[in-house]
């Protein structure tokens, strides 16, 4: 395949300094830098670096750090406890702040109705809009949601517990297997912990 990319580098260390499509090298390299020619798509200083040993020089996937490493290992831990938390709530934009909206009623007509008060559905419309669907009364509905509430309080919490305590264990991670194996334990926590998992 012909040399569609450009790479300037580092002569002592490889690292990439610019690169970029064939016709922007218009101007030459920086001092103590050189050239090559590569159908290597699109390279860049962040993962690729070029393999000075090799004659000729060419560029290679870079190493990443054990720093990096392990920023990348908390990203993945990141990513899958929200996947986990999909399994139990709806993610869709508003819908947190209709649950926020309905267990507040939720609460407060409950107080009210363990005072011996006069409560009307009307006076809490989220609740109202349950009752349309359900058919239950103003108690049970509240009841309901309350449980759903203290159901999710304690999922979410667990999910929360596994993971922070798959970071500090990538953090405290002494090397890149140390790293790996630390991920790898979290996410089966994690997964295991999914709705419907067996």
């Amino acid at each position: 395949m012909a040399a569609r990319f450009f790479v300037d580098y580092d002569t002592s260390t490889g690292t990439i300094i610019t690169s970029g499509l064939l016709e922007w090298a218009t101007s030459p390299p920086a001092p103590g830098s050189k050239r090559l020619f590569t159908d290597v798509d699109a390279p860049n200083r962040l993962h690729h670096v070029v393999d000075i040993s090799a004659s000729p020089p060419v560029v290679v996937p870079r190493i990443p750090t054990l720093g990096e490493s392990k920023w990348k290992a908390k990203r993945e831990i990141d990513v899958l406890a929200g996947r986990v938390r999909a399994t139990y709530i709806t993610t869709t934009p508003g819908q947190a702040e209709v649950y926020q909206e309905k267990l507040a009623e939720a609460r407060e007509a409950r107080a009210r109705l363990d005072a011996g008060e006069s409560v009307t559905a009307a006076d809490y419309p989220f609740l109202q809009a349950e009752m349309t669907v359900t058919g239950a009364d103003l108690s049970a509905t509240a009841d309901t949601i309350l449980a759903i509430a203290a159901q999710w309080r304690a999922v979410g919490a667990a999910i929360e517990q596994a993971r922070r305590a798959g970071k500090v264990a990538i953090d405290e991670a002494a090397d890149k297997t140390a790293v790996e194996q630390a991920k790898e334990s979290a996410a089966a926590t994690l997964r295991g912990m999914a709705n419907g998992a067996t």
